[in-house]
């Protein structure tokens, strides 16, 4: 049966890959995009254009079978802290609230390597509160993806991402898997390959099944 799933963040190098490959899978019929810009028309992509404070007064038309959340960014390009947690913290719990409103039970969303630690970390603690809401959100099926470094085409060009990318390039044979970087389109063709899998109810994919 074709099913009908949501995204958000699909401006972003993950979410962008992700739309794709839903567009072009028969298993889903509809894609219904939330955000702040238009995209490409297609006849399966239903876009609903809104500032992300409105979210929430959203009405959904249709049914969703399965919601992906791959919103993300960095304090740099949020401009303070404020407006990271915005984007990282609250739209993913708005996204979550949406897809529950209609009928959704199974969400898959982006996180970080290094959330099941306890290193210190402003960025990592915003992604551990997501994750601890999301699974008070009781999914049936909360799929939680971890990937390291990203790699793949962003819109921006970031320095400290480019120079580690190098760093792992030159080292990988010392360093564990989970830490290796990992392409924005291999995440996304993870998400899509696990969301097919409802038998997995609450599931942690770390960056070592993502290629």
């Amino acid at each position: 049966m074709s099913k009908t799933a949501l995204i958000t963040g699909a401006t972003g190098a993950i979410g962008n890959h992700l739309l794709t490959l839903l567009l072009a899978s028969n298993d889903y019929e509809k894609v219904v995009y939330i955000g702040r810009q238009n995209l490409p028309e297609h006849t399966k992509l239903e876009q609903l254009i809104h500032p992300i404070e409105q979210w929430l007064d959203i009405k959904l038309a249709s049914p969703i079978d399965i919601a992906f959340c791959c919103l993300g960014t960095t304090i740099k390009q949020a401009g303070s802290k404020e407006a990271f947690k915005k984007v990282d913290l609250q739209a993913v719990l708005d996204t979550a609230a949406l897809a529950k409103q209609s009928g959704c039970e199974h969400f898959s969303v982006i996180s970080s390597a290094g959330v099941e630690g306890k290193l210190p970390s402003f960025y990592l603690d915003v992604k551990r509160e997501m994750e601890t809401k999301l699974k008070a959100k009781n999914f049936k099926t909360l799929h939680t993806f971890r990937p390291s470094l990203l790699k793949g085409e962003r819109n921006e060009f970031r320095l400290g991402e480019s120079a580690a990318e190098l760093f792992f390039q030159a080292f990988s044979p010392l360093i564990p898997k989970k830490l290796l970087p990992v392409s924005t389109l291999s995440v996304a063709r993870a998400m899509l390959h696990h969301a097919g899998n409802s038998e997995m109810r609450t599931k942690i994919i770390s960056r070592e099944t993502m290629d």
